[in-house]
This record gives C-alpha cells, structure tokens and sequence, in this order.
C-alpha cells in the first residue's frame, strides 16, 4: 500500500521538512522539499497500521514554523482500482492517489491533533 502526503506550504518559506513515523516519539525526517514541492512519498505501508507525520517549514529568515502533527490509519490491503461504469469502454480503469485527506478507496482516514505538536 503506498501513500502520498500532500501538504499546503507556509507562505515565503524557502522549502518543507517532513518527518515520518508509528508514533509522535519515532518520528524521522522523510524528506526535505525544496522552494513550492508539497508531497512526500513515505514509500511502502503496511495495511491496520497507524503512521504519523509533520511538516516543519524552513523560512527565509532561517527560523522554522513546526506544523501541527497528523495521523492516518491504513486498512486491510485491498485493491484501489477503480472500475469503468458499465457500458463505458473508453474509459480506463485507473488507481487514485492516496492523499493525506480522507481517501475511503485505499482506507485512509487522516487528521490533525489540533496543532499540538510532540516529540520534536
């Protein structure tokens, strides 16, 4: 099951690091995305299992603006194709990303702990 973390950037920052983890306290640096990038690939997750994420932005002035921690579950694996409606040939099934939204097709269920921010 793959994911993609989609996030909107702080205003005048000149790039995003993402931190990746089972808990708030192993949390690692995922990736660190530069200028307008917005979207961290964790790589391969496993299905019933909780994942947690942030992003620190890296300002111009040097100083961080640390964003607030968010959670997602996986589900069961299961397939995420979605099927052509009957009768609609020329359409071809395809896989939707999983965003960090709410994504009912690949089961991920995302929020945010309201903006407190832990293990830092």
């Amino acid at each position: 099951m793959d994911a993609e973390l989609l996030f909107l950037g702080a205003f005048r920052a000149r790039g995003h690091v993402v931190f990746f983890g089972n808990t708030t306290d192993d949390m690692v640096e995922l990736v660190t995305l530069h200028g307008e990038q917005n979207i961290a690939r964790p790589g391969p997750l496993a299905p019933k299992r909780r994942y947690f994420w942030r992003v620190v932005a890296q300002m111009m002035d040097d100083s961080q603006r640390i964003g607030p921690t968010w959670t997602f579950t996986t589900e069961a694996r299961r397939s995420c194709v979605a099927k052509p409606s009957a009768g609609s040939l020329a359409q071809a099934p395809t896989r939707p990303s999983c965003l960090s939204a709410l994504d009912t097709c690949c089961g991920l269920h995302s929020q945010s702990d309201g903006g407190n921010v832990k293990g830092m």
